[in-house]
């Protein structure tokens, strides 16, 4: 038997729940291959450790202690100060004419630059430049 076949047996070994045969062959690998006798131990003792764990009792006032304390430090702190309805209404009425002024001064800074209206209007061929490529050289004739 090899290592990992060894392995995968480990738990049906402690358990002792192995056909005779398979559990012969996982004692005597065991007892020559010192790396799976130590898996082997350590599993043992993960075992026990979390036996210990489950037995292990909580205080049961700890939880009573605890909201104890939350509620002394929230009664020593300083009580919320009630804010005037007027200042909730007056800051949505100074972020509606902030956002208001912002777009009226994009507006106004987009309508600044004119371009100049002397300039002669372009050929009609400029609208099709784009297009150049994909247009038969005969479209621009007159034939």
């Amino acid at each position: 038997m090899n290592c990992q076949e060894c392995l995968k047996y480990l738990d049906e070994y402690h358990e002792d729940s192995l056909p005779g045969g398979i559990k012969d062959q996982v004692k005597e690998h065991l007892e020559t291959c010192t790396g799976c006798a130590e898996s082997y131990h350590l599993m043992i003792l993960a075992g026990r450790v979390i036996k210990e764990e489950k037995n292990v009792l909580s205080n049961p006032f700890l939880s009573t202690r605890i909201m104890a304390q939350i509620g002394s430090d929230e009664m020593l702190k300083e009580p919320a100060k009630q804010v005037p309805v007027y200042v909730h209404m007056l800051q949505s009425v100074l972020v509606t004419l902030s956002l208001a002024l912002a777009v009226i001064s994009g507006i106004f800074a987009g309508n600044i630059y004119k371009p100049d209206q002397a300039e002669s209007p372009l050929p009609i061929e400029m609208a099709y430049i784009d297009d150049a490529t994909l247009e038969a050289v005969t479209f621009f004739t007159n034939e």
